[in-house]
This record gives structure tokens, sequence and C-alpha cells, in this order.
């Protein structure tokens, strides 16, 4: 079962002092209706979204 309209995710890289790159990530999770948000359906959203990433 689909609890979820979107989930967006917001990337950032930003220098870091070292002269290499910081990556920031953020998701905001829209869900349908009123849903709760259980811990393993965000542990799985941010699995994914590392692995598209790639930090």
């Amino acid at each position: 079962m689909n609890i979820f309209e979107k989930i967006s995710n917001k990337i950032e890289f930003e220098a870091s002092p070292d002269g290499g790159s910081v990556c920031k990530s953020s998701s905001t999770y829209h869900t349908i209706g009123d849903d709760e948000i259980k811990e393993e359906h965000i542990e799985v959203g941010k699995e994914k979204a590392t692995d598209v990433k790639g930090c």
C-alpha cells in the first residue's frame, strides 16, 4: 500500500575548507490523507535517495 503522494528531495553541494565538497540532502514526505509515516518508511526512502544521489 502506497501512503505517499510524493517525496521531495533537495540536494546541495558546498565547498569545504579543505578543498573538497560536502553533500547535504533533505527529504520532505507528503502523505496521502492522514496516514502516519513510520520510521521504516523513512529508512527505505533514505536508502533509495542515497543510491540515486551517490552521497
